[in-house]
């Protein structure tokens, strides 16, 4: 079916687990004639990164990838030269680029046809941009290599044949030796690996890449859609469909995609992280309170205790206050950490104290309204009163993803 080499130079170290050094995955370089591929090298990185992030590694995200080649001003989407990349690694303060490219040979005389078991073209023939162009029979060559930047140098070129309607295996196995490469003690064997990242229907990775190469959100979401119906456990694509329904306020929808994603999955803590923020929007401040405590447990950055804090204090619940102080102990620069200390602090009718957090987010902020009348308020020594919904759910939340 297909067969596999591995070249290595000589390296200077291994990647030990939990290494703190950043890698910027690019998506392979296309070489064959047929643009209808150019997919496939988005594919490969994707699959790279993935596996790379399981195994603790730091990986730069696509979407840092892409704010970096816009600040360099090279073109979104086009091929990118190696010293291009080794610029875009440099302004991304990466310390390792995984980069390549790939090349298809077609099989002589072998009309293009679509994949074995795959029918999205007949499926979706009234909606022209869910209608894949038709696959290709050949082969596939996959070269990916790693680059040091700090001994300048390749350290490593990973390369995988095989007929292009492999390409879920050829990816599998390309991520499996680029990572067993790296780091250090690597354990897990090829088997156990790949039942931790299971093939997908190529129809449905085609779709869910093709949605994060569309310039159009309207395109995106048709896209990443089509994935999951697909793949209904596709979690890529639900995560994506989630933030944007997250986006455009739809809240009990975005809730519905992101809780689709399992623990085991990518993006199950972003998603945790939104799916806190969409139940509470949605008032399911149960739900909320459970989202948060699951990504307090495991990462109690200050945006995630100060949000439990907030869903907390939506409930009355008297931990509210300790989680704000925990998050502005984390951050004493952040005027939202004083003012939902402050507000907790008024509410218990504790006045000179929330006098106190209010003049410091009056410090940062010198026009922040609430704080200014929540300070007169404390200076009064009134407190909340019955009906008064001015007043009430006015806790902070953070709204992007801690970094």
């Amino acid at each position: 079916m297909f067969r596999s080499a591995v070249l290595l130079a000589v390296l200077p170290f291994l990647i030990p687990p939990g290494f703190s050094q950043t890698f910027l995955v690019a998506p392979l370089e296309n070489r064959s004639r047929n643009s209808n591929l150019d997919w496939i090298g988005e594919s490969i990185a994707e699959s790279v990164r993935a596996a790379l992030l399981s195994s603790d590694l730091a990986v730069l995200s696509r979407e840092e990838r892409e704010s970096g080649i816009k600040r360099l001003s090279l073109k979104p989407g086009a091929p990118l030269s190696f010293a291009s990349l080794i610029k875009l690694t440099e302004n991304l303060e990466a310390a390792f680029l995984v980069h390549g490219y790939f090349e298809f040979t077609p099989s002589p005389a072998a009309p293009p046809s679509p994949l074995p078991g795959d029918s999205a073209a007949l499926e979706t023939a009234d909606d022209p941009l869910l209608t894949l162009p038709a696959a290709p029979r050949g082969q596939l060559r996959i070269d990916v290599r790693i680059y040091d930047r700090k001994h300048v140098l390749q350290t490593t070129e990973v390369v995988e044949r095989g007929p292009i309607e492999d390409l879920a295996m050829l990816e599998t196995l390309v991520s499996y030796r680029v990572v067993h490469f790296l780091v250090k003690d690597f354990q897990l064997s090829r088997e156990e690996f790949e039942r931790r990242h299971p093939p997908l229907k190529l129809t449905a990775k085609e779709y869910y890449i093709r949605g994060l190469m569309a310039s159009s959100k309207e395109a995106r979401h048709r896209y990443f859609a089509q994935a999951v119906r697909l793949e209904p456990s596709f979690a890529q694509p639900c995560f994506y469909l989630g933030r944007m329904q997250w986006d455009m306020d739809n809240y009990r929808v975005a809730a519905g995609w992101l809780e689709r994603i399992s623990p085991d999955q990518e993006h199950y803590w972003d998603a945790q992280f939104f799916l806190g923020l969409s139940r509470y929007q949605s008032a399911n401040f149960e739900a909320a309170l459970e989202a948060f405590r699951r990504l307090a447990a495991r990462h109690p950055l200050p945006e995630v205790v100060n949000n439990l804090g907030a869903v907390e204090l939506a409930l009355d619940l008297p931990d509210a206050l300790t989680h704000f102080k925990a998050a502005l102990a984390k951050d004493p620069s952040d005027p939202d950490y004083h003012f939902n200390v402050a507000y907790a602090l008024w509410r218990r009718g504790d006045f000179a104290a929330a006098a106190q957090g209010f003049r410091a987010v009056l410090d940062r902020v010198n026009d922040d309204q609430d704080a200014i009348l929540l300070l007169g308020r404390s200076l009064k020594e009134s407190g909340p009163r019955q009906g008064e919904l001015r007043l009430e759910g006015l806790e902070r939340l953070k709204e992007e993803i801690p970094k």
